[in-house]
Formats: C-alpha cells, sequence, structure tokens
C-alpha cells in the first residue's frame, strides 16, 4: 500500500514502516568536505585522483587544429605556445573540478575593475595567463538582475595572496570553470559562495568504501598464508598407556 507520504510501505514485512524497517528512518544529510579532506583524498586515493584528472584530460586530449592563412595559423600557434593556452586550461580544469571552481586570468593593459575590451586589444596584447582556484580566487555578491549578462554569477572577484592585492576584478577577465554545478548558487555558502562542488562531494562516500574494501581485501592476504609446525605421531605420543607406565614420548 502508499502511505500519506507517497512511500511503498508493506504491512507484511515491514518495508518502509519506521517501527520495523531499519532503512525507512534513513535520509540525505549534507556533508560538506573541507579543503583538508579533498586534498588528502586527492593526494592518497588513486580512485579519487582518477576521478578529477581522467575527464579533464580527455576534454582537452586531442585539443584543435587551425585552418586558413598560413601566416595567421603559425602565428596563432605561436601564441598558443607562448601563453601555454593547452596547459593552463587543464590545470583549470582539473583544479576546478577537485576544490569546486577555478578561473584563467587574463593579463592584459586594461584595468581589471572595468569590463575587457577585445576589440582593443592588438598584437600582444593578451601578456599572460594565469591559473586561481576559489582558494586564491573571491566572488562577490551574485548579479540578482534577470537581465544581467552575469545573472545569478559573481558581479566581481577579489584576487587572493598574503594581502587582498586586487578588488572588484571585473568577471570578463577571467576564464570561469566550476567543478559540479550547485543546485542553487544563492544556497552555496563559505569557500563555495559564487562556485560549485568538487566533483569528489557526491562520489566521496563511494570512493571511501572502495578504498576500504581494496584495503581489507589486501590486509587478508596477510592471512591467507598460514604456517603450519607438524610433529609425526604426535597424537600416539601424547597418549597413556593402558598400565600407566609413561610413553617413549613422556621419558623423553
Amino acid at each position: 500500500m502508499i502511505d500519506v507520504n507517497d512511500g511503498l510501505r508493506s504491512p507484511t514485512s515491514g518495508l518502509g514502516d519506521p517501527e520495523f524497517d531499519k532503512a525507512a528512518s534513513a535520509d540525505y544529510a549534507a556533508v560538506h568536505l573541507n579543503d583538508l579532506q579533498l586534498s588528502n583524498a586527492y593526494r592518497s586515493s588513486w580512485i579519487a585522483r582518477k576521478i578529477v584528472d581522467i575527464p579533464a584530460h580527455d576534454s582537452l586530449r586531442k585539443w584543435r587544429t587551425w585552418q586558413g592563412d598560413a601566416n595567421r595559423v603559425a602565428t596563432l600557434r605561436a601564441l598558443e605556445k607562448r601563453l601555454d593556452v593547452r596547459g593552463k586550461l587543464l590545470e583549470c580544469k582539473t583544479m576546478a573540478r577537485l576544490w569546486g571552481g577555478a578561473a584563467v586570468f587574463m593579463g592584459t593593459d586594461q584595468a581589471p575593475t572595468q569590463p575587457l575590451d577585445a576589440s582593443r586589444l592588438g598584437v600582444g596584447g593578451l601578456k599572460y595567463l594565469t591559473v586561481m582556484t576559489r582558494r586564491e580566487l573571491s566572488s562577490d555578491e551574485l548579479e540578482q538582475d534577470p537581465a544581467a549578462r552575469y545573472f545569478n554569477r559573481p558581479r566581481s572577484y577579489s584576487i587572493n595572496g598574503q594581502t587582498v592585492l586586487t578588488r572588484n576584478v571585473h568577471p570578463s577577465h577571467f576564464v570561469v570553470q566550476i567543478g559540479d554545478p550547485h543546485p542553487d548558487k544563492r544556497e552555496a555558502y563559505g569557500e563555495n559562495s559564487g562556485w560549485g562542488d568538487s566533483v569528489l562531494q557526491a562520489a566521496y562516500a563511494a570512493t571511501m568504501q572502495a578504498d576500504g574494501a581494496a584495503a581489507n581485501i589486501a590486509s587478508l592476504i596477510f592471512e591467507a598464508n598460514v604456517d603450519v609446525f607438524g610433529i609425526p605421531d604426535l597424537t600416539s605420543r601424547l597418549s597413556s598407556k593402558r598400565d600407566g607406565s609413561r610413553t617413549d614420548y613422556e621419558r623423553g
């Protein structure tokens, strides 16, 4: 039958009945992983590292090809090599998947607090690319105007170091990458405000269970080889004769 909460319940087996079914009282609770847990999982668990690294590597594995005038293609390839575009994007995607968010800052001559005007960038106008994670880059208030370009995204960012180096950096100066998108950006709190969740957040329990099962199996291997010491005719040597005399074993 169906109960008032629209859940399956069996009066015969007790399935779904909180008084009988142990699983009936189970529910999902948010367990937020802090930065130390994420770092330890990435550095210690090969499963966690593969979860983070493989999709990032696959997304850039084949890269791209340029078509057009040979001189312009050569110039573009030289620029990509100088800026290490592929390497920076790979680092950004990897760190975004681990921490929940990262961005590539595009260094130009234009003021970072003003919107970036790509039409004003001449030859050599893009000077460098710097990868920053949400640990170095703090998001400010979210844009609440539905008509705005950056609706429900941070209006600006602050670059953090030992001291705050730059405040109110316009988001157009960043190429932002998100790990797992948060279902409601307005509910993200703390260091995740304006960012997403780490991809390890949802997989953490399964990763722990897999690593724990592997560790227990490895431990059982040591118990699978048990040394056995045998003494010939031990049973007969320890048995007593009916006349009460000592056995050869007892006489030494």
